[in-house]
Formats: C-alpha cells, structure tokens, sequence
C-alpha cells in the first residue's frame, strides 16, 4: 500500500518552474524579476503613473493563503 503525504500540491513552485523553463533569465537568485519578464513580453513599466484600484484591507494576503499548502491526515 502506498503512504500518503498528506500535503497538497505546491502550485506556486509549480509555476515557478514553469517560467524558470521558459524564461531563465528572468531569474536572479531563485526570485522572479518581473519588470524583466514584462519587458520580455513587450510590456514596459512606467513607473510615474496612477491607476485606480479597487482594495480592501487583507486583499494582498488573500492569494498567498489560498495557494498556502494544506495538510490534512488521511486514515483508511
């Protein structure tokens, strides 16, 4: 039989790996430099510029508590 874990699947690292495939050199260190990526892709950061937002306070933990990995105890 085999043991299972208990942990769920690391999206984010996933991820990670998939763009680490693709676009390496948008890596320093093991971190993702964004302004690198997007300007790979076109895309060019202009950095004096304003944008409305629609926000709220915890909005920024939201997606990182969502991917979080979970754990729970299977018993057959």
């Amino acid at each position: 039989m085999e043991k299972i874990d208990g942990l769920s699947k690391d999206i984010e690292q996933t991820e990670r790996e998939k763009l680490a495939s693709v676009f390496p050199q948008c890596f320093v260190e093991g971190k993702l430099d964004i302004d690198k990526l997007l300007s790979l892709c076109g895309e060019y950061i202009l950095k004096d510029f304003e944008k409305y937002e629609f926000t709220w306070k915890g909005k920024s933990e939201c997606l990182p508590l969502a991917q979080a990995l979970s754990s729970r105890k299977c018993e057959f």
